[in-house]
């Protein structure tokens, strides 16, 4: 995660939350979250342990706050682009190009994305999972709009259709691909999704 997309995430909390927080993904990044110790994130952080002690019990509850400042971030990024009016190929495409950006191209960008992604499903198992239902809440929202506007048709519920979205967002995650062919996916996806729900 580059410097800037953490320092837009810890906007808003205490500086030292931020420093660790920062200091957290850093070595995440660069060494995995089995590698990483509280000491490197001390460290990173240019705080003493029993510092980091006071906002933080280990590790997993650093990925866990970590976990929710990212979905927090990508709910409203994708509630931003799925307010804009205009065609749903396009909408969509925005919407899924943010959450892909927000929520996993930071770890593909990293040599341990698929340890990162599998302690993201264990260690933040109810964050991931109340994160993934808000986003299949705005998508289907979206589409309860579109279908009511006349511009996309239903086969299914919104609510399934939405949940077939998100999942579809998890496959392409665990598909090994880097980013550039990452967001070529995210971008196909949208087409192949909004195209098969013209009206």
């Amino acid at each position: 995660m580059r410097d800037d997309t953490t320092t837009d995430l810890t906007q808003g909390l205490d500086p030292r939350e931020g420093q660790i927080i920062q200091a957290a993904w850093s070595c995440f990044e660069q060494y995995g979250f089995r590698k990483t110790s509280m000491a490197d994130i001390a460290k990173g952080a240019g705080m003493s342990r029993p510092a980091v002690y006071q906002y933080y019990r280990n590790k997993d509850d650093i990925f866990c706050a970590m976990a929710g400042l990212v979905y927090h971030k990508a709910e409203a990024q994708i509630a931003e682009a799925l307010d804009a009016r205009g065609d749903a190929r396009v909408v969509l495409t925005q919407a899924l190009q943010v959450q892909g950006a927000t929520l996993i191209e930071a770890m593909l960008s990293s040599p341990h994305a698929e340890e990162l992604t599998a302690v993201a499903q264990s260690v933040a198992t109810d964050i991931w999972h109340a994160g993934e239902a808000r986003l299949q809440k705005l998508y289907s929202a979206w589409l309860e709009r579109e279908a009511e506007a006349g511009r996309l048709h239903l086969p299914a519920s919104a609510a399934q259709i939405a949940e077939i979205i998100t999942w579809s967002m998890k496959g392409l995650k665990g598909a090994g691909y880097d980013v550039v062919t990452y967001r070529t996916r995210v971008t196909t996806l949208a087409q192949v999704i909004a195209d098969g729900l013209r009206a």
